[in-house]
């Protein structure tokens, strides 16, 4: 197995399972001064039911160490109960970071870590998508897998248990493996249904869109990294 399959794998089992290999160090954290990021006022948590998404805030977290650097942005809404959701969410993904960037398979190459994200919905709540690259010094590309996170107007988070409900994930594999076809005529012997199981296991990254549907993202956790990430609408 290559290296940058390597990064892939650990990557993506960490994203899958957790771990409890990482340790958090108190990394920088502070906003981004930009015009479009200016700090909603603070609400009480009572207030999350009629959460709507105005103003929003983005913060900055940097660790640097001798072993790689990890470097995230995340949005604030100044609403406590969502804002305390994305933190729980991207500290989640710190530590998953953190572990990959410390993982002794690593020694000696500088390893980094980056977070970018969009709002990809504001219709009842907020549907965040969180892209994440990894690269290992010496490495021809980065790697590329995400994370979604989704917040009802109420605060609570929605699972793709409750969001693909009654889904149809052999049409779901058919849809991702089509349109892989399609951008990449190469891989047209391409055969999603022989390695990735039809079950909700198989489709962990969802959002809401602002059709009306549903987004559903496969990443590198799933596919080669060559076609990097693939979304399909519903």
């Amino acid at each position: 197995m290559n290296r940058v399959c390597l990064v892939v794998c650990i990557f993506g089992l960490l994203l899958s399972v957790g771990c409890g290999r990482g340790v958090y160090t108190s990394p920088i954290e502070t906003p981004l001064e930009t015009p479009a990021a200016q700090a909603a006022p603070a609400t009480d948590t009572a207030e999350v039911a009629t959460f709507r998404v105005g103003d929003v805030q983005t913060l900055m977290i940097v660790d640097e160490t001798d072993e790689g650097r990890f470097a995230a942005t995340y949005p604030q809404f100044g609403n406590a109960g969502v804002d305390a959701v994305v933190k729980a969410k991207v500290d989640e993904i710190y530590s998953q970071g953190k572990a990959l960037i410390d993982d002794p398979d690593f020694a000696g190459q500088k390893v980094s870590v980056e977070v970018k994200y969009d709002i990809v919905n504001e219709t009842d709540g907020v549907d965040i998508l969180f892209t994440i690259y990894s690269n290992v010094e010496g490495a021809a590309h980065p790697n590329e897998v995400v994370e979604t996170l989704v917040v009802d107007e109420t605060g609570r988070v929605l699972p793709p248990e409750e969001l693909l409900n009654g889904a149809d994930f052999d049409v779901l594999l058919t849809k991702a493996e089509d349109k892989i076809k399609a951008d990449n005529p190469e891989f047209a012997r391409l055969d999603m249904h022989s390695y990735v199981k039809p079950e909700i296991s198989s489709f962990r990254h969802v959002v809401r869109n602002d059709k009306g549907g549903l987004t559903v993202y496969f990443d590198s956790e799933l596919l080669p990294h060559v076609y990097g990430v693939v979304f399909v609408d519903l």
